[in-house]
């Protein structure tokens, strides 16, 4: 009965040392951080190449539904079903949400099985940072949201399971056809408009933040002074959304997912990466491949052969007289 109860507690054991960036079994203490915090789909350290394919999971396309309109944009919300379709583990998830030409997102939450977590914008590199670690050693269901595009995010899910479905919601502003016109429509948010000029009347279509070819609009941003300079006396609609469309098209600033900003749905508890860069031991030593003997992952490179013994060299007998 000993030695059962004693391999039931392993797990639990070798859980609580990977927590605190250490080991378990023999060897020196191993510090555990991330290899790189980009977290960009394409990135060898940063994901690989099964969750790119996504052979083992299976990701709905994303279901929009729009839920309030001002002319040429809406907040939208959209929903993504996640679920792992082998039960030999757990399992990471990707989806390329892009549900127009502009995408602001602004908020998001998952549910996973029971679990259910609200995303927030936080700085990038806090973000993508804390999604990694937490997606590398512990089981806090965490999601990640990158702008890539104007109009596209990248959304990462983990850990999933057979038989557990997670859906993933997310909200924001979204560009949306209209029918087209020969005057400007004009947005306005505190300080900040959105001027939508039809394409083939636009005499400033170099200087827009974004030409949208297919629906013929170009999509200034102007401080009220610029606006009433160059649109004199028309009319500009009161929104909430200029500065979340500003920060997805420009990648700029904190409104909504940018550049800058990545949305994180993650466990209060979840820490933040000790370091970025291959893992170490306490002595400052690191390992080959970055991920040390005994704390490799499916996705590791092998680590190199030792080196071959020298042929030339005898063996030492210790204590000969």
């Amino acid at each position: 009965m000993r030695w059962f109860l004693a391999l039931l507690l392993l797990p639990l054991l070798a859980t609580a040392a990977a927590a605190h960036g250490g080991s378990f079994g023999h060897g020196p203490p191993v510090e555990r951080g991330i290899p790189c915090d980009c977290g960009l789909i394409e990135c060898a350290k940063c994901a690989d190449e099964a969750l790119r394919r996504g052979d083992d999971v299976r990701v709905s396309s994303p279901i929009v539904t729009e839920v309030k309109r001002w002319g040429d944009v809406a907040r939208c919300r959209v929903a993504v079903e996640l679920e792992a379709v082998t039960d030999r583990g757990m399992f990471e998830a990707y989806a390329r949400v892009e549900p127009g030409p502009v995408f602001a997102c602004l908020a998001g939450s998952l549910r996973n099985g029971e679990e259910s977590l609200s995303g927030e914008l936080r700085p990038g590199a806090e973000a993508r940072g804390r999604y990694l670690y937490a997606r590398r050693l512990f089981n806090f269901d965490p999601m990640l949201v990158l702008r890539r595009a104007p109009g596209r995010v990248d959304l990462r899910v983990y850990p999933l399971k057979k038989g557990t479905k997670a859906t993933a919601v997310l909200e924001g502003y979204v560009l949306v056809d209209r029918p087209g016109s020969f005057h400007a429509r004009l947005y306005r948010t505190g300080d900040r408009v959105l001027a939508v000029v039809p394409l083939a009347t636009d005499a400033r279509r170099r200087e827009a933040a974004l030409a949208d070819e297919r629906s013929g609009r170009s999509l200034h941003f102007l401080t009220a002074e610029q606006c009433r300079a160059r649109f004199l006396g028309q009319t500009v609609e009161d929104v909430p959304f200029v500065p979340a469309l500003e920060s997805a098209i420009t990648g700029r600033g904190g409104r909504a997912a940018s550049s800058e900003t990545a949305l994180v749905a993650i466990a209060a508890a979840s820490p933040a990466p000790p370091f970025i860069g291959p893992d170490r031991v306490r002595e400052g030593r690191s390992y080959p491949g970055d991920v040390p003997p005994g704390l490799r992952e499916p996705s590791d490179p092998e680590l190199p052969p030792p080196p071959p013994e020298d042929p030339g060299s005898a063996p030492t007998t210790v204590g000969a007289g």
